[in-house]
């Protein structure tokens, strides 16, 4: 790559790095575009512009980092294309400086919404965004490529996948009225047993006002007994209509 560059540096009379430059720049915008998207489609605060802005600015930072300085000490001649190879530095300083800083903006896509955290993928996402933009800036552009497509097999098929998981997790479904307080309570519950909740999530039920279904998921070793009595503990609580336990009636009140 470093004699392709130097080749369009000798074939447009010095012009030949921003054509590099503006090669890379497009290709891992089009790529980091493609993650964005996706995540802008799931409705992520990290979508689209976030994750194309991130890798350009990365890919330009590591061609900074090859380039810029062997032409600020004289190894490299824009104008005569020829590289002095007797000139050695470290390369990979602003590289090293990307992957530590790229680590705070990833930490800010991670929120905490109740029992659940969120972002997590969407930092990983930021992070491949970075090293794309570094690898198309350091001009492994097919590295890149395949890194991206890797990228997008996992996004596409981990949520079926995920699907497919939750379904086999022990769970309850438990109906409650809108205005009742018990997520608190199932937490207390599961804790007092050692049960570990992997997920909490709520929906309105169908064709009802004020009635509310909260699925909580556990983990895979949850002991089925103690999933009963937790189901039947909150029976006991004011306004539950009804509990599920892996899609079975615990109890249901009567009207």
């Amino acid at each position: 790559m470093d004699q392709f560059a130097l080749h369009l540096i000798n074939s447009f009379h010095g012009y030949g790095m921003a054509i590099y430059v503006l090669v890379t720049l497009a290709i891992s915008a089009v790529l980091s575009f493609i993650i964005g998207l996706e995540r802008e489609l799931r409705g992520e605060p990290a979508g689209l512009s976030t994750h194309v802005l991130i890798s350009i600015s990365c890919s330009l930072l590591m061609t900074l980092s090859i380039w810029a300085i062997r032409v600020a000490d004289g190894s490299i001649s824009i104008i005569e294309g020829t590289i002095d190879v007797s000139l050695n530095y470290d390369s990979s300083r602003i590289a090293a400086a990307v992957v530590a800083g790229i680590g705070f903006l990833g930490a800010g896509a991670i929120v905490k919404q109740g029992w659940n955290v969120k972002g997590l993928s969407t930092a990983a996402t930021l992070w491949i965004s970075a090293a794309i933009g570094l690898a198309c800036g350091a001009g492994f552009i097919l590295e890149a490529v395949l890194c991206a497509g890797v990228t997008m097999l996992v996004l596409l098929f981990s949520e079926r996948v995920k699907r497919i998981i939750d379904s086999k997790l022990p769970h309850l479904t438990v109906t409650i009225n809108s205005s009742t307080p018990i997520i608190a309570t199932i937490i207390r519950l599961a804790n007092a047993n050692n049960m570990v909740i992997r997920e909490i999530t709520s929906e309105n039920k169908d064709n009802t006002d004020g009635i509310i279904d909260i699925h909580i998921l556990f983990a895979f070793r949850t002991d089925e007994i103690l999933l009963l009595d937790l189901g039947s503990s909150l029976m006991a609580e004011s306004d539950v209509v009804a509990v599920k336990c892996n899609g079975k009636d615990v109890k249901e009140k009567r009207k």
